[in-house]
Protein backbone atom coordinates (compact mmCIF):
# COMPACT_ATOMS: atom_id res chain seq x y z
CA UNK A 1 0.00 0.00 0.00
CA UNK A 2 1.17 3.55 -0.72
CA UNK A 3 0.73 5.85 2.29
CA UNK A 4 1.18 9.60 2.74
CA UNK A 5 1.58 10.79 6.33
CA UNK A 6 1.22 14.57 6.69
CA UNK A 7 2.27 16.11 9.99
CA UNK A 8 2.99 19.59 11.36
CA UNK A 9 6.32 18.41 12.82
CA UNK A 10 8.70 15.53 12.26
CA UNK A 11 12.13 14.55 13.61
CA UNK A 12 14.80 15.73 14.13
CA UNK A 13 12.46 17.85 16.28
CA UNK A 14 11.38 16.10 19.46
CA UNK A 15 7.80 15.76 20.67
CA UNK A 16 5.02 13.21 20.99
CA UNK A 17 3.42 13.85 17.58
CA UNK A 18 6.84 14.00 15.92
CA UNK A 19 7.93 10.67 17.33
CA UNK A 20 4.55 8.96 16.85
CA UNK A 21 4.54 9.81 13.15
CA UNK A 22 8.12 8.63 12.73
CA UNK A 23 7.39 5.32 14.49
CA UNK A 24 4.25 4.78 12.40
CA UNK A 25 6.13 5.57 9.18
CA UNK A 26 9.04 3.25 10.02
CA UNK A 27 6.73 0.42 11.09
CA UNK A 28 4.59 0.65 7.95
CA UNK A 29 7.73 0.75 5.76
CA UNK A 30 9.16 -2.31 7.55
CA UNK A 31 5.94 -4.15 6.65
CA UNK A 32 6.55 -3.48 2.95
CA UNK A 33 4.38 -0.41 2.42
CA UNK A 34 5.58 2.62 0.41
CA UNK A 35 5.58 5.45 2.95
CA UNK A 36 5.96 9.14 2.25
CA UNK A 37 5.93 11.87 4.92
CA UNK A 38 5.04 15.51 4.20
CA UNK A 39 6.00 18.04 6.86
CA UNK A 40 6.84 21.77 6.94
CA UNK A 41 10.25 22.83 5.67
CA UNK A 42 12.88 23.87 8.23
CA UNK A 43 16.07 25.81 7.68
CA UNK A 44 19.17 23.63 7.54
CA UNK A 45 17.29 20.43 6.67
CA UNK A 46 17.03 18.86 3.21
CA UNK A 47 13.83 19.39 1.22
CA UNK A 48 13.77 15.64 0.50
CA UNK A 49 15.47 12.78 2.28
CA UNK A 50 15.09 9.05 2.76
CA UNK A 51 15.64 7.25 6.03
CA UNK A 52 14.64 3.75 7.16
CA UNK A 53 12.66 3.21 3.95
CA UNK A 54 10.61 6.40 4.46
CA UNK A 55 10.78 9.33 2.04
CA UNK A 56 10.37 12.68 3.82
CA UNK A 57 9.33 15.80 1.88
CA UNK A 58 9.60 19.15 3.66
CA UNK A 59 7.12 21.60 2.11
CA UNK A 60 7.46 25.37 2.22
CA UNK A 61 4.87 27.90 3.32
CA UNK A 62 4.06 31.24 1.72
CA UNK A 63 5.80 33.14 4.50
CA UNK A 64 9.11 31.34 3.88
CA UNK A 65 9.29 33.20 0.56
CA UNK A 66 9.79 36.45 2.54
CA UNK A 67 12.74 36.03 4.93
CA UNK A 68 11.70 39.10 6.98
CA UNK A 69 8.56 37.20 8.10
CA UNK A 70 10.60 34.34 9.59
CA UNK A 71 11.42 34.93 13.26
CA UNK A 72 12.84 31.49 14.08
CA UNK A 73 14.99 30.11 11.24
CA UNK A 74 15.28 26.68 12.86
CA UNK A 75 11.62 25.61 12.96
CA UNK A 76 8.55 26.51 10.93
CA UNK A 77 4.94 26.23 11.99
CA UNK A 78 2.19 25.48 9.52
CA UNK A 79 -0.52 28.17 9.36
CA UNK A 80 -4.09 27.20 10.29
CA UNK A 81 -5.37 27.90 6.77
CA UNK A 82 -4.70 26.40 3.33
CA UNK A 83 -1.30 27.82 2.42
CA UNK A 84 -1.07 28.15 -1.39
CA UNK A 85 2.65 27.29 -1.52
CA UNK A 86 2.10 24.23 0.68
CA UNK A 87 -0.97 23.13 -1.32
CA UNK A 88 1.01 23.29 -4.57
CA UNK A 89 3.82 21.17 -3.07
CA UNK A 90 1.36 18.66 -1.62
CA UNK A 91 -0.39 18.29 -4.99
CA UNK A 92 2.98 17.50 -6.60
CA UNK A 93 3.78 14.94 -3.89
CA UNK A 94 0.33 13.34 -4.29
CA UNK A 95 0.73 13.23 -8.07
CA UNK A 96 4.20 11.68 -7.85
CA UNK A 97 3.55 9.14 -5.06
CA UNK A 98 -0.12 8.27 -5.83
CA UNK A 99 -1.02 7.45 -2.20
CA UNK A 100 -3.87 5.06 -1.54
CA UNK A 101 -4.47 6.59 1.91
CA UNK A 102 -3.52 9.96 3.40
CA UNK A 103 -3.16 10.29 7.18
CA UNK A 104 -2.90 13.84 8.58
CA UNK A 105 -2.85 15.68 11.87
CA UNK A 106 -2.27 19.27 12.87
CA UNK A 107 -2.84 22.49 10.96
CA UNK A 108 -1.26 20.94 7.87
CA UNK A 109 -4.71 19.30 7.47
CA UNK A 110 -6.11 22.57 6.07
CA UNK A 111 -3.64 22.44 3.17
CA UNK A 112 -4.00 18.68 2.72
CA UNK A 113 -7.80 18.83 2.36
CA UNK A 114 -7.45 21.46 -0.40
CA UNK A 115 -4.67 19.49 -2.12
CA UNK A 116 -6.96 16.44 -2.18
CA UNK A 117 -9.84 18.23 -3.94
CA UNK A 118 -10.76 16.22 -7.02
CA UNK A 119 -8.87 13.16 -5.79
CA UNK A 120 -10.58 10.00 -4.63
CA UNK A 121 -8.12 9.19 -1.87
CA UNK A 122 -9.36 8.24 1.61
CA UNK A 123 -8.31 10.69 4.32
CA UNK A 124 -7.61 9.63 7.91
CA UNK A 125 -7.53 12.55 10.37
CA UNK A 126 -5.92 12.20 13.81
CA UNK A 127 -7.00 14.63 16.50
CA UNK A 128 -4.10 15.15 18.89
CA UNK A 129 -5.40 18.43 20.28
CA UNK A 130 -8.23 20.90 19.64
CA UNK A 131 -6.49 22.69 16.76
CA UNK A 132 -9.37 22.10 14.31
CA UNK A 133 -11.73 24.15 16.52
CA UNK A 134 -9.60 26.27 18.87
CA UNK A 135 -7.00 28.87 17.82
CA UNK A 136 -4.88 28.18 20.93
CA UNK A 137 -5.38 24.40 20.55
CA UNK A 138 -6.33 24.04 24.24
CA UNK A 139 -10.11 24.64 24.50
CA UNK A 140 -9.41 26.74 27.60
CA UNK A 141 -10.84 30.21 28.12
CA UNK A 142 -9.20 32.26 30.87
CA UNK A 143 -7.79 29.06 32.37
CA UNK A 144 -11.12 27.20 32.51
CA UNK A 145 -12.73 24.71 30.10
CA UNK A 146 -14.18 26.59 27.13
CA UNK A 147 -17.91 26.28 26.44
CA UNK A 148 -17.25 26.39 22.69
CA UNK A 149 -16.05 28.78 20.03
CA UNK A 150 -17.51 32.24 19.52
CA UNK A 151 -15.95 35.11 17.54
CA UNK A 152 -15.37 37.53 20.43
CA UNK A 153 -14.12 34.87 22.84
CA UNK A 154 -11.80 33.27 20.25
CA UNK A 155 -10.33 36.63 19.21
CA UNK A 156 -9.66 37.49 22.85
CA UNK A 157 -8.00 34.16 23.65
CA UNK A 158 -5.92 34.05 20.48
CA UNK A 159 -4.77 37.66 20.90
CA UNK A 160 -3.73 37.00 24.50
CA UNK A 161 -1.89 33.83 23.46
CA UNK A 162 -0.13 34.96 20.25
CA UNK A 163 -0.33 38.77 20.36
CA UNK A 164 -2.95 40.80 18.52
CA UNK A 165 -1.85 40.59 14.84
CA UNK A 166 -1.10 36.86 14.84
CA UNK A 167 -4.03 36.16 17.17
CA UNK A 168 -6.56 37.83 14.85
CA UNK A 169 -5.24 35.94 11.80
CA UNK A 170 -5.14 32.62 13.68
CA UNK A 171 -8.64 32.95 15.16
CA UNK A 172 -10.12 34.04 11.82
CA UNK A 173 -8.34 31.22 9.97
CA UNK A 174 -9.48 28.50 12.38
CA UNK A 175 -13.06 29.84 12.22
CA UNK A 176 -13.00 29.98 8.41
CA UNK A 177 -11.67 26.40 8.15
CA UNK A 178 -14.10 24.99 10.74
CA UNK A 179 -16.84 24.05 8.21
CA UNK A 180 -14.36 22.18 6.00
CA UNK A 181 -12.89 20.45 9.03
CA UNK A 182 -16.37 19.17 9.91
CA UNK A 183 -16.61 17.42 6.54
CA UNK A 184 -16.38 13.72 7.33
CA UNK A 185 -13.01 12.13 6.55
CA UNK A 186 -12.90 8.45 5.65
CA UNK A 187 -11.90 7.85 9.27
CA UNK A 188 -10.66 9.73 12.31
CA UNK A 189 -8.68 8.84 15.41
CA UNK A 190 -8.15 10.55 18.73
CA UNK A 191 -4.82 10.09 20.38
CA UNK A 192 -4.57 10.55 24.12
CA UNK A 193 -1.66 12.55 25.45
CA UNK A 194 -2.07 11.15 28.96
CA UNK A 195 0.24 8.19 28.49
CA UNK A 196 -0.16 5.03 30.50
Amino acid sequence: MRLLLATDHYPPFIGGAHRQTQLLARDMASRGHEVTVATPWHGGLPVREESDGVVVHRVRQLRTAVPALVRDPSQRHQPPFPDPVTVRSLRRIIRDTRPEVVHVHGWLASSVTVALIGQHIPLLVSAREYNYFCATRTMLHKGLPCSGPSPRKCLSCASDYYGVPKGVVTAASVAACRPRNRAPPAASTCISGTGG
